[in-house]
């Protein structure tokens, strides 16, 4: 049944058995505007206490699962809903629709900007090996931008190496060195977090530092004894 969030804390009686909030007001991403503001709570719903009242006591079985609806101040657009499990004492996001927005930073190149930012939801939902094949997807993506599609993405590599200042190769991560990193525990199905962490910091260094030495997308040389491009680009 809806809840009213002005109501919930100051009426327990309403809904004996289960537990009430008072729901604040919040700051989230609004798609609509394209910017972070505040939103009203607007619905809340306990979407399985009819289910439990027809089987169980609630209070042998303290199970509820909350639907909280929210809409931005700004523009009345569609409401963002968040999904809170109550399992006794203990509460968990359980998830949200729609998907959360992740602000992904400016100095990642918009081309592979989705990429990043799918790595950083798949890994905060738990699934960090999916992260760190999107993080590989990143650096792959960007370093064979422009390149012949029947090209190795080994010799794709080494191009966008070598295309780099020798200064700027001794100074900061190198994306190559990155996506090596990052196939190991994919061939090996280990979802490793520490890696997860240091190859999204290295990637945005990479690209902030791209930034400061004012470097454009520009073909890469040629590397020696790869005048042929080689088939069966992986």
């Amino acid at each position: 049944m809806p809840l009213d969030p002005q109501i919930a804390s100051k009426s327990p009686a309403l809904y004996p058995g289960g537990v009430c909030f008072e729901i604040p007001h919040v700051r989230m991403y609004c798609r609509t505007c394209g910017r972070t503001e505040p939103f009203n709570p607007s619905t809340a719903t306990d979407t399985v206490r009819h289910v439990l009242e027809a089987n169980r006591p609630l209070s042998r079985d303290p199970l509820q699962v909350y639907a909280w609806g929210f809409i931005c101040q700004g523009c009345k657009g569609p409401p963002e809903v968040v999904l809170i499990r109550r399992d006794g004492l203990k509460l968990t996001l359980s998830g949200r629709a729609p998907i959360e927005h992740v602000d992904v930073p400016k100095v990642i190149p918009k081309d592979v900007s989705q990429y990043y930012s799918g790595a950083i939801v798949a890994h905060q939902s738990g699934q960090t090996l999916a992260g760190l094949f999107m993080l590989r997807t990143c650096v792959e993506q960007w370093v064979r931008k422009g390149r012949p599609t029947e090209e190795r993405t080994e010799v794709s590599m080494e191009r966008y190496q070598e295309s780099l200042p020798n200064d700027f190769k001794a100074r900061f991560p190198s994306l190559p060195k990155i996506y090596t990193d990052l196939s190991t525990p994919l061939h090996s199905a280990a979802a490793d977090v520490e890696l997860f962490e240091k190859a999204r910091r290295e990637i945005v260094e990479h690209f902030d530092a791209r930034r400061v030495f004012k470097l454009r997308v520009k073909p890469a040389g040629k590397v020696k004894g790869s005048d042929s491009p080689t088939s069966g680009a992986r």
